[in-house]
C-alpha cells in the first residue's frame, strides 16, 4: 500500500497508522508546540543490507518554531536505519528481488485507489 488516503486529512488519523510509542511522542510534541503543517504517507522501502522489501508509514510534522519531527524507519527484518531512504514507484524496475536476488527484474502490476 503506498501513497495518501483520503483518511489521512487529519493529523489525528495519521497518528492512529503509527505505533503507539511513535504517536504518543507526536502527541506531545503537538501539545506544546503550534502546528504548522504535515505530511504522511505510505511509501516503499528496500534495505541495502538485507534486501527486504516494505512499505512504512512516513509522518513529517512542521511546526511554527521552526523544529520537524520526521519517522523513525527501520528495516522490520534485520533493523537497520532506512530513514529518508525510500523508493520512488518509477524506480521499482532498479530493486532486486527480495526472493531470488536478481536486480532489475521487478515491475509494479497493478494500482488502484485504496480509500
Amino acid at each position: 500500500m503506498l501513497g495518501t488516503g483520503k483518511y489521512y486529512v487529519f493529523v489525528e488519523n495519521c497518528l492512529e497508522a503509527l505505533p503507539n510509542k511513535r504517536a504518543h511522542e507526536v502527541n506531545l510534541l503537538i501539545d506544546n508546540y503550534p502546528l504548522k503543517d504535515y505530511t504522511f504517507e505510505y511509501q516503499l522501502f528496500q534495505c541495502d543490507n538485507c534486501t527486504f522489501l516494505f512499505d512504512h508509514r512516513y509522518l513529517q510534522v512542521n511546526f511554527k518554531n521552526q523544529m520537524t519531527y520526521l519517522s523513525k524507519i527501520q528495516c522490520p527484518a534485520c533493523q537497520k536505519n532506512m530513514s529518508q531512504k525510500n523508493i520512488f514507484v518509477d524506480r521499482i524496475h532498479e530493486l532486486t528481488c527480495p526472493i531470488c536476488q536478481y536486480g532489475g527484474e521487478m515491475s509494479l502490476t497493478g494500482e488502484m485507489d485504496w480509500d
